[in-house]
């Protein structure tokens, strides 16, 4: 949730830099121990796996960050047919709730956390039961009454 809402503010304090959220790239949030900028966090695909660099069943989380109007989008600026207007963010936990029983890369200790969704309209949505990319982040979906599914909780 901390990091959701960190990614939150640092897209706020962007759009009142730049009138829109076109061309966020959080890279800067995210150094290594040796300061430079850690592989964790993708600025093409808008993506970041928590904790900080580690990977495989060492992963807990991994963080999507599109573009409100057309969530199928980053915000990165490479794509000249969306707005940038409104952004969402998931923290998908990195379980085989989420990712199927057939995930060799999955976290075991993760099956019994939350996933999380938030957007700049307002919407905080948690929920345990499967909560992935392709079905979240529809544009239909997340106009839903429950975009986190019907057993979700706000946040």
């Amino acid at each position: 949730m901390q990091e959701v809402q960190k990614l939150a503010e640092q897209l706020e304090r962007h759009k009142a830099r730049n009138f829109s959220y076109l061309g966020f790239n959080g890279a800067y949030l995210y150094k290594n121990n040796l300061g430079s900028i850690s592989s964790s966090y993708d600025g093409t695909k808008a993506e970041l796996t928590l904790p900080i660099d580690v990977a495989g069943k060492s992963k807990t989380y991994m963080v999507y960050i599109r573009d409100g109007g057309n969530p199928t989008k980053t915000l990165n600026g490479t794509d000249d047919t969306i707005r940038g207007q409104g952004w969402v963010i998931l923290a998908m936990a990195n379980s085989t709730v989420n990712l199927g029983e057939g995930c060799t890369s999955c976290n075991d200790l993760q099956n019994g956390n939350y996933s999380f969704l938030m957007t700049s309209t307002g919407v905080k949505c948690k929920t345990k039961l499967a909560l992935t990319i392709e079905k979240t982040l529809d544009a239909t979906n997340l106009k839903s009454i429950k975009p986190c599914g019907e057993k979700s909780e706000n946040w």
